[in-house]
């Protein structure tokens, strides 16, 4: 409509649907609609960079913006108490990661003896909650692991965590990684996807090898095991976010 009528227009990208598994549109005449754009805006590099643009200069990246809702960002000592509390936040479907998450909290039982409490707050389609809900089952990890489903106080129930996750294996932003950082959690997640934008491995969170539950563990068992550097890593993601993000 803009273009009929002779109108600058900016396209805003904040997600590749195709690259999440979601045929929507044809892509070759997609792509080339939105290069008809005056400027192209897209909410990571990691978006920027799955698009095949034509024209230098065309796409910028802007992040969002997270509002809290007027909660509080205060600082407060985590990694003080037993047992840990761990939580992941988002839509509960494969590609979030939620199975590498519950295979990581395997080995933190099996391996490292480690006493913590999950909570996996979302919904998904349900063939695949019962999935995760055997699988929790059969690693005998009901104790561990809860299912929280939608949560309308998600803010209260990251002040509670010690430690965030986002293992998604292609996330195009990220809100669930500021929201945790925001909140002062610990910060865990994959080095892809604009994942690795968003956290500086060891200086404002963890990054571990997408796909790698070992690694997924390991860095959890020593971010525990180093309490006082994780603290101080959770301090600066949350000055860092609150710098950049709110």
């Amino acid at each position: 409509a803009a273009r009929y009528c002779k109108i600058p227009f900016v396209w805003h990208l904040r997600e590749n649907l195709e690259h999440q598994g979601y045929r929507i549109f044809r892509q070759k005449s997609a792509w080339n609609l939105m290069q008809q754009a005056g400027k192209i805006v897209t909410v990571s590099e990691y978006i920027k960079n799955l698009v095949p643009f034509e024209k230098k200069g065309i796409a910028e990246v802007l992040y969002d913006a997270v509002d809290m809702g007027g909660m509080p960002c205060h600082e407060r000592e985590i990694l003080c108490r037993k047992p840990l509390q761990m939580i992941q936040v988002g839509v509960l479907i494969e590609y979030k990661g939620q199975k590498d998450l519950i295979e990581a909290c395997h080995i933190l039982k099996t391996k490292y003896a480690l006493d913590f409490r999950l909570l996996l707050v979302g919904k998904g389609l349900s063939d695949y909650v019962e999935e995760l809900r055997q699988l929790v089952k059969a690693y005998n990890l009901e104790e561990h692991i809860s299912f929280y489903g939608a949560a309308n106080d998600v803010y209260r129930l990251y002040m509670q965590s010690d430690i965030s996750f986002m293992c998604s294996s292609r996330e195009a932003y990220g809100r669930v990684t500021i929201e945790s950082q925001l909140s002062g959690c610990l910060v865990i997640g994959v080095d892809f996807g604009a994942t690795q934008e968003l956290i500086e491995d060891r200086k404002t969170g963890y990054l571990y090898k997408r796909g790698d539950v070992q690694a997924l563990a390991e860095t959890i068992a020593k971010a525990v095991e180093n309490s006082d550097k994780s603290r101080e890593i959770a301090k600066n993601g949350q000055s860092y976010a609150w710098r950049a993000y709110t």
